[in-house]
């Protein structure tokens, strides 16, 4: 599920059609594109009140229809609660109001259903000079809403290196991955 300002279904679609074709590249069965593309359902929510029909009415329905339903992303949702209201206090309210309604109803539906659901939500802080200042874009309401929090982090690592006889340095860049996993208490 891509929300608000996330990408169009074109570009979803697009870019798994790109993924499908590279992950096919990397194995030796008979999977087809199509195939796997068969296995994924897209949809767009442009803004915060279909995400809460989405939620609250849409999916649970869906779910009792389709039991082969095996993962479900969200992304982006901090999208679909960025508005000029933020910084006004009854809006902080209502919205942790409805993180706790909406986050208690997908974890009803994961565990009725024994479905993993993944909502992927940016982060801010101050990244220059260390990552663990990062804080959930949602703010702390958000955060005691989630069971587990995957922290994907990339840093570039520039180095000099001594190429040849002489002097000759050739710069080398490489990129340090790390996963962090926080479980709530």
């Amino acid at each position: 599920v891509s929300m608000g300002e996330g990408m169009s279904k074109q570009m979803i679609a697009r870019r798994l059609d790109q993924i499908s074709k590279s992950r096919i590249l990397k194995r030796t069965n008979n999977t087809t594109t199509k195939a796997i593309l068969n296995r994924i359902i897209t949809r767009f929510i442009p803004n915060q009140d279909e995400f809460e029909q989405f939620i609250l009415s849409d999916l649970p329905s869906f779910l009792k229809l389709n039991s082969s339903v095996g993962l479900i992303v969200f992304d982006s949702i901090a999208s679909m609660f960025r508005t000029d209201e933020m910084n006004n206090e009854l809006f902080a309210v209502n919205r942790s109001s409805l993180f706790f309604l909406l986050s208690a109803q997908l974890k009803k539906l994961s565990e009725v259903h024994n479905i993993p659901i993944i909502v992927i939500n940016q982060v801010t802080g101050d990244f220059s000079m260390n990552a663990t200042l990062s804080r959930p874009a949602l703010g702390l309401s958000w955060e005691s809403c989630i069971n587990q929090s995957f922290s994907l982090t990339r840093r570039e690592i520039v180095t000099n290196n001594c190429v040849g006889k002489g002097n000759d340095y050739k710069n080398s860049t490489r990129f340090q991955r790390a996963i962090t996993c926080r479980l709530s208490s």
